[in-house]
C-alpha cells in the first residue's frame, strides 16, 4: 500500500512528530512518500522553477498514493490543501494529530477516512478500511 505523507515540516517539534509517523507506517510495510524527506523544502529564494518542479513532484505522488495520512497539528494551509486533492481524486485520507484530545474542523473531518488523536492506531485505520473492502 503506498502511502502519501502530508505534514507540516518548518520547525523541529513538526519534523519530529513526521518522522515518528514514517517509521511507525514503514514498520507496518507501508510504502511512504513524505515531501519532507523525500522531496525538498523550498525556500522563497529557490527559483521558480525548483517550486514548479516540487509542486509537480507531490502532485504526483498524491495521484501515485493509496491513502494519505495527514498530520493536521498547526493548521498549516500546504497540508490542508494536499488533502483537498486527495479528497477530489477519491483517494483515502487518515488524519492524525500529535496532541491528545485535539479535533478538526466540518470539512477536513468529512474528508476524512477516519481521525486520530493516536498515532499508532493509523496502520490499524488503514488496515482495518482494506479489510472493509475486501468484503
Amino acid at each position: 500500500m503506498k502511502i502519501y505523507l502530508a505534514s507540516p515540516f518548518f520547525n523541529q517539534r513538526q519534523l519530529d512528530v513526521i518522522m515518528k509517523m514514517e517509521k511507525i507506517l514503514e514498520n507496518a510495510n507501508f510504502e511512504v512518500y513524505s515531501p519532507s524527506r523525500d522531496g525538498k523544502c523550498v525556500k522563497p529564494a529557490d527559483s521558480a522553477e525548483e517550486h514548479k518542479r516540487i509542486f509537480k513532484l507531490n502532485i504526483g505522488k498524491i495521484h501515485w498514493c493509496d491513502y494519505m495520512v495527514a498530520c493536521v497539528d498547526d493548521k498549516d494551509t500546504g497540508t490542508s490543501w494536499e488533502m483537498g486533492v486527495a479528497y477530489a481524486l477519491k483517494k483515502h485520507v487518515v488524519s492524525f494529530t500529535a496532541v491528545r484530545g485535539r479535533v478538526i474542523n466540518l470539512m477536513l473531518a468529512q474528508s476524512c477516512l477516519a481521525f486520530t488523536d493516536d498515532m499508532q492506531s493509523v496502520p490499524k485505520i488503514i488496515e482495518q478500511h482494506l479489510i472493509g473492502r475486501q468484503r
